[in-house]
């Protein structure tokens, strides 16, 4: 699990691929959107650094210093997420997983990007658990599908494909 915004998420542990301390330097795509923080080196490849705070319609925080940078594999393509700060690994019981409200599901802001609600801790933990897939508007998702990586399109067009939907 990760906090961002003073809140706890977290993502399935088969999308996770590793956590990194954030770079201290990446390298800015010309053009692109706030939540398109750059691009860094990655074993043999570069690696897109999106904000989480960003994708899911909250405002950039100062950084502190803490922050973490998730690799996930999204439709195949791996992506950096910065988090705020990464917390721990957990085992979430299936009974303790509920679907989120309807109500929020149906909308298209940050809350679209929950999949479930985690209730640990006799319900005092309240832990929402993205799916990544969701965190990308669909036609971004049907180009990974597709097969056409992010590498090998405009940086422009990318990053205002990345935004998630209004």
């Amino acid at each position: 699990s990760f906090e961002i915004a003073g809140q706890e998420y977290a993502l399935p542990l088969d999308a996770v691929q590793e956590v990194l301390d954030a770079p201290e330097v990446l390298a800015a795509l010309p053009a692109s959107e706030d939540l398109v923080l750059g691009v860094a080196p990655y074993r043999d490849t570069l690696l897109p650094v999106l904000s989480l705070r960003g994708l899911l319609g909250f405002a950039r925080g100062a950084a502190s210093g803490r922050e973490k940078v998730i690799v996930a594999r999204v439709s195949g393509a791996l992506v950096g997420l910065l988090a705020d700060r990464v917390q721990r690994i957990f085992p979430a019981e299936d009974n303790l997983i509920e679907p989120v409200p309807a109500v929020l599901r149906a909308r298209a802001g940050g809350e679209a990007r929950i999949s479930a609600m985690y209730r640990g801790e006799e319900g005092q933990r309240l832990v929402a658990i993205l799916a990544p897939a969701q965190l990308f508007r669909e036609d971004v998702m049907q180009r990974l599908s597709a097969g056409i990586s992010t590498a090998t399109a405009q940086p422009d067009a990318v990053s205002n494909a990345l935004l998630p939907p209004a």
